[in-house]
């Protein structure tokens, strides 16, 4: 690689990663405020119901009307599938927590990208900056938070959708 293709890739590369740190930010203000919205909807939906609630993130928050008791734990440590893992559901004997993931509405796995012939850094950084731009004036990260179904295997989970916190409760917790 010559002098100046070396040159060119470093104006490449600067070009790149203020496009890339954009994206992240944005990304992350609305990764956390759906995590916001999901605690005050549980907040909300709880509190509607009688319950009163104690807890503030990053602890859980518990729900509690005499004995009975509802928790909502939240992970936001970003996973391989997920923004966000939330652990919810009735507590005591007998009940498990449901995980509630966040994610990108629409995702289906990471893209594989397969070129032939040389490798040419040039053209992929250039690519690179195009689908960054693209990214950041195209529509925002869209958000969906779901849940496993049962008959779900390891191999082929059966996941429902959904576009709010409130809406995986009413399912839950009717």
């Amino acid at each position: 690689m010559t002098l100046a293709q070396q040159i060119q890739l470093e104006n490449l590369k600067g070009e790149l990663q203020p496009l890339i740190d954009k994206i992240k930010m944005q990304n992350e203000e609305l990764i956390v405020a759906a995590v916001k919205a999901a605690v005050h909807q549980f907040h909300e939906h709880f509190t509607k119901a009688g319950f009163t609630l104690s807890g503030a993130l990053p602890n859980p928050i518990v729900a509690k009307y005499q004995s009975l008791q509802y928790v909502l734990n939240t992970d936001t440590t970003p996973k391989s599938a997920a923004f966000a893992v939330f652990q919810t559901g009735q507590v005591g004997q007998g009940h498990k927590l449901t995980p509630v993931f966040l994610r990108r509405a629409g995702y289906s796995g990471p893209k594989v990208v397969i070129r032939t012939g040389a490798p040419d850094p040039v053209k992929d950084l250039q690519s690179s900056i195009q689908e960054a731009t693209k990214t950041l004036e195209g529509p925002p990260l869209q958000l969906t938070f779901q849940v496993e179904q049962s008959g779900s295997t390891n191999s082929k989970p059966l996941l429902k959708s959904y576009d709010s916190f409130a809406k995986v409760l009413q399912d839950l917790a009717p």
